[in-house]
C-alpha cells in the first residue's frame, strides 16, 4: 500500500515543481531591466535615463508598470517623470526611502501598455549612505 501512495505522490510532486518553474519563467520574461542611473547627494537631483530599446509598436513592446531598485547605496526618491513614445511626459509622485537591496512596488502607468522613451528620477542619495545610490529601473509588460 505504501508503494502505491509513493507512485501517485511522486508524479504529482514532479508536476508541481514543473509548474512552479513555468510560472517563474513567465514572470521573468515580462520584466525587463530598462537601465540604471546614479543619484547625487544634492536635494532634488534630476537624473534622466534614456531607455535603450525604443518601441516601434507600443502595443507589442510597451510597459504597463515600472519599479525601481536601490542596487547600491540608499536613496530618497521623490518622483518619476516618464516620457512616452508620443513625446508627452507623465509624473508619478512617490515619496519613498529605499535602502540598498530594496525596491518600490510596481507603479502602474496611466493607460494601457506604454512605450517609454526616457525616465527621470528626482531624489538624492541618503545622507547616511557611504555610496552614491545606484538605481536599477525595471519595466513590466
Amino acid at each position: 500500500m505504501l508503494v502505491n501512495k509513493f507512485k501517485i505522490c511522486f508524479p504529482l510532486a514532479t508536476v508541481g515543481l514543473v509548474s512552479l518553474g513555468f510560472v517563474s519563467n513567465v514572470t521573468a520574461d515580462q520584466t525587463k531591466l530598462l537601465g540604471q542611473t546614479q543619484l547625487s547627494y544634492s536635494n532634488n537631483s534630476l537624473n534622466i535615463l534614456q531607455v535603450q530599446k525604443r518601441c516601434s509598436d507600443p502595443t507589442k513592446q510597451g510597459f504597463n508598470a515600472v519599479r525601481v531598485e536601490a542596487f547600491k547605496g540608499s536613496a530618497n526618491i521623490i518622483s518619476f517623470k516618464l516620457q512616452y513614445g508620443n513625446g508627452k511626459w507623465d509624473t508619478l509622485m512617490i515619496a519613498e526611502n529605499l535602502k540598498q537591496g530594496s525596491a518600490t512596488k510596481w507603479l502602474d502607468l496611466r493607460g494601457d501598455k506604454r512605450c517609454l522613451e526616457a525616465i527621470a528620477v528626482i531624489g538624492k542619495t541618503s545622507n547616511n549612505s557611504s555610496n552614491r545610490a545606484t538605481l536599477k529601473i525595471y519595466g513590466r509588460r
